[in-house]
């Protein structure tokens, strides 16, 4: 490998795709009439698929890449497990806000609905500052002490743990997410 070559990046790329949907998911908020019980329903799929998605993004990270982090860096691997704990609390807010707004009375819904986009909005935020200390610190600590073949190797067991259907339907997110150089290193 030329010393300009790339590493093998575990965050980075996953976290494009994921902004994708992030942003994605922000547009669809904002666009959204609460007062309509059918585009709150909507709301609420897409929101449980969202937050299902970033939930399993983040047990990725805590069951394969943090512990290789924490052998060679215990702080930086605590800190990006306890921003993962802060996440999961913003999560379940998200997650609530989302089934209320599904069912809550016809004069609950718009106030509901500005509660839900003002908790997304906060969950976006902190998903950014996260994704940056990610791409920054816990790359950082991987590519000092591991090799590119034993970050593949981490990247197929978290391959592993998903079904092929679910493998794909990540593998079609991503290949929409990054430019032509990363998609022609993804193969």
């Amino acid at each position: 490998m030329s010393k300009d070559a790339p590493r093998v990046d575990l965050v980075t790329t996953m976290h494009k795709a994921l902004r994708k949907v992030l942003f994605e998911h922000a547009l669809l908020l904002d666009r959204t009439d609460f007062r309509e019980p059918d585009e709150c329903r909507r709301v609420q799929a897409e929101t449980s698929s969202l937050l299902t998605m970033l939930g399993e993004h983040a047990r990725h990270e805590d069951r394969v890449i943090f512990p290789a982090v924490a052998t060679h860096d215990p702080a930086v691997a605590a800190e990006a497990a306890s921003q993962h704990e802060i996440l999961d609390a913003g999560m379940a807010t998200l997650e609530r806000l989302a089934g209320l707004v599904a069912i809550v009375t016809a004069s609950e819904r718009t106030e509901t609905g500005s509660k839900l986009r003002a908790a997304f909005a906060e969950l976006l935020i902190q998903e950014v500052v996260h994704w940056t200390f990610e791409e920054t610190h816990v790359n950082r600590v991987l590519w000092d002490h591991h090799t590119d073949g034993e970050l593949e190797a981490l990247r197929e067991r978290v391959r592993s743990s998903m079904t092929p259907a679910r493998h794909a339907e990540w593998r079609r997110l991503l290949l929409a997410s990054v430019n032509a150089s990363e998609r022609a290193h993804l193969g």
